[in-house]
């Protein structure tokens, strides 16, 4: 049997009803999110809380999604105001609002409230602390390094409201402080562009908090300074903030609702763990563009392919098809602002704000940076699959020949290497990779050029 309501029932619920309407409103709208909140809030404050009373609320939606979100909120509302003599049946709600976190529909509910319980210290109280999301599986030595953590007071953003960049073009930019990135990020220590020229020093001063605003005052300016139907790209610099690698939602959500009507993007090198999966999609969901940041297209491809996220790859400077196509098949687009410099910016692109495109976005590496970008998307091509050659290097030795991480390597410096690598057949390792043909059009070929 259920426990007495306490006299500060209403205190609880004020806030926690208003935090709930703000969530709901964009999935079921304003009237009917109020009406199901004030039953909720009926039931439990009822003498012996009871939320039966709640069922009919499951026929005025249409959808099985809106039935399940409505179920959610239900088990949420009952972990929180239920009164019970035991914890058995907390545990019984906690475990199904857990599962309802990885729910592509009402995950980013869930861990929203999730986040708030934790705040309140009501999901810890019960058992083990938890972060929003269920926890991170084990995961490759790449994604276990240790993770910065930033918070609401800390994370400080700069706002360009014209950006003069010549690849951005006229649009508003945003540069976020180096905390927020994560360390497993494969440029975090070495060829990062945005640790080079001018772009350095206006990073260094945001980090030294001489510039920018906190996070509640960005968000805010958004909704200011970008006019609605407007395209807009997040992060010249810095990435989204996190506490210890899991993307913070609460910021997120925050940044979603600024954008509503807007053509926000923004890139990530977050590693995608079930938490940051989730935060990923429901942002994509929810009309403000994440694109997952990958090292090679193959991998850019399983990203799109297995968690339905725009995804974008680094590429070697040395490459230049406009379009080409991952091992699987999937279509590659080159940046058309790194092909036509001066011609084409982000500003009259705007292919990486489309969340739902069925393409990858190759960036080829630049800057005084590019060779050692070239050496680590190089490897990772290779550790994917994948291979590069430069698109100046003779067709048929790039159709024939698979060359190890050493000779590839070389391949990116020069032609006259490459053909040379072609003369000499012992620099290759004929156990693990294919020669080149020895037939008279290939020797042909490489003494024509």
């Amino acid at each position: 049997m259920a426990k007495p309501v306490s006299s500060t029932l209403d205190e609880e619920l004020l806030p926690f009803n208003k935090f709930a309407i703000r969530e709901l409103t964009p999935h079921l709208g304003e009237e009917l999110a109020t009406q199901v909140v004030e039953k909720l809030e009926k039931c439990a404050k009822s003498f012996y809380p009871d939320f039966r009373n709640f069922i009919g609320m499951y026929h005025k939606v249409g959808s099985i999604e809106q039935r399940q979100l409505l179920k959610t909120l239900s088990a949420i509302y009952r972990f929180k105001f239920g009164r019970y003599y035991n914890d058995s049946t907390k545990y019984s709600l906690k475990s199904e609002i857990k599962y309802a976190t990885i729910c592509p529909h009402c995950g980013a509910i869930a861990n929203a409230f999730v986040v708030r319980l934790t705040k309140e210290g009501l999901w810890w109280q019960l058992g083990k602390w938890h972060s929003g999301g269920i926890a991170a599986p084990n995961l490759p030595c790449r994604m276990t390094a240790v993770h910065h953590t930033t918070s609401m007071n800390t994370t400080r953003v700069t706002i360009t409201a014209i950006s003069g960049n010549a690849k951005t073009g006229k649009i508003t930019t945003t540069r976020t402080d180096r905390a927020t990135c994560p360390t497993t990020c494969p440029f975090y220590s070495s060829g990062c562009y945005a640790t080079l020229g001018r772009e350095r020093m206006q990073w260094d001063r945001l980090n030294r908090s001489e510039t920018g605003v906190n996070w509640d005052e960005f968000v805010s300016q958004i909704r200011r300074i970008v006019p609605n139907g407007v395209l807009w790209r997040h992060n010249t610099a810095g990435d989204l903030p996190h506490n210890d690698g899991n993307i913070d939602y609460l910021k997120l959500k925050q940044l979603i609702n600024a954008n509503k009507g807007k053509k926000g993007f923004t890139y990530s090198h977050h590693v995608l763990n079930e938490h940051n999966i989730i935060a990923l999609q429901n942002a994509n969901g929810l009309g403000f563009t994440v694109n997952a940041s990958c090292e090679s297209v193959d991998e850019a491809d399983r990203v799109m392919s297995e968690h339905n996220i725009p995804a974008v790859a680094v590429v070697h400077s040395e490459e230049k098809r406009r379009f080409f196509t991952t091992t699987n098949g999937r279509k590659v687009v080159t940046c058309p602002a790194a092909l036509h410099p001066g011609k084409v910016t982000c500003a009259t692109c705007g292919l990486c704000q489309q969340s739902d495109r069925k393409f990858v976005i190759a960036f080829p590496a630049h800057g005084a940076s590019k060779r050692k970008v070239d050496a680590i998307v190089t490897v990772w091509a290779l550790s994917t699959g994948g291979i590069w050659f430069p698109p100046s290097a003779p067709r048929m030795i790039q159709s024939t020949t698979l060359l190890p991480w050493t000779a590839t390597h070389t391949l990116s410096r020069s032609v006259s290497k490459a053909k040379n690598l072609a003369r000499h057949p012992h620099l290759r390792e004929p156990i693990l990779w294919q020669s080149v043909p020895e037939h008279s059009t290939v020797k042909n070929t490489i003494r024509k050029r």
